[in-house]
């Protein structure tokens, strides 16, 4: 509103001394107004984002899901340990991890029936520190087509009111591999689901969602 009320004093002004000034300055005056303006509204305001992930006997893809989503700005990744108690452990593979603080490991080892468990203890430990929680598994990799920023996408005008956005799933085939080979997940499988277009996302299925933090008693529902 402050800086309407500028604008407007300025245009007052410049009406006022209109014959004094050239046409051409007026409107070069009036362009750089309304871009500073423009940059005002759109001003990104500064979020903390996080993903909240459990996984079991995954040691070989951790890695790879870290980068991808270290490369969007995520702030924190709440890593859920759910091997069996004496099977392979994610501390292995992270040990020597050069973002270990980007990283929080939860030892959930040999707890059955996780999942639901696991997206209220991550929402109900962070809502407060984070607007916005991620629910991926270790196999679902967000790609933003226009954004290289995930604070920038959730920071659009249109997600303001919004306490959930369900993010709709892009299935790709196993391209008849039997056999583990040492690429990542997208070198690997790079063949799209021919009945993808096919499948429509609702309430309870082919999707996951981003949580909005800083709400209290929230119920999630099921897993997507």
């Amino acid at each position: 509103m402050k800086y309407t009320i500028l604008y407007i004093k300025y245009i007052m002004l410049i009406n006022i001394k209109c014959s004094k000034l050239k046409y051409i300055k007026f409107i070069l005056l009036t362009f750089i107004i309304i871009i500073i303006y423009y940059k005002k509204l759109t001003k990104s305001k500064k979020i903390k984002v996080c993903v909240c992930t459990i996984g079991k006997k995954e040691n070989k893809y951790i890695k790879e899901f870290i980068e991808h989503y270290k490369k969007y700005k995520i702030d924190k990744i709440f890593l859920y340990d759910n091997n069996d108690i004496e099977g392979e452990k994610f501390d292995n593979i992270l040990n020597d991890y050069e973002n270990k603080d980007f990283i929080e490991i939860k030892n959930w080892r040999g707890i059955s029936s996780p999942q639901m468990k696991f997206y209220k203890d991550c929402y109900n430990q962070n809502y407060n520190e984070y607007e916005w929680l991620i629910f991926n598994d270790i196999d679902e990799f967000i790609f933003l087509k226009d954004f290289n920023n995930i604070k920038d996408f959730l920071n659009q005008f249109k997600f303001k009111k919004c306490e959930s956005i369900q993010l709709s799933w892009l299935f790709r085939t196993d391209n008849n591999l039997v056999y583990y080979e040492n690429k990542s997940l997208e070198q690997r499988f790079i063949e799209k689901d021919p009945y993808a277009s096919e499948r429509k996302i609702d309430e309870y299925s082919n999707g996951k969602s981003i949580l909005k933090g800083h709400i209290k008693n929230i119920e999630i529902m099921n897993f997507h």
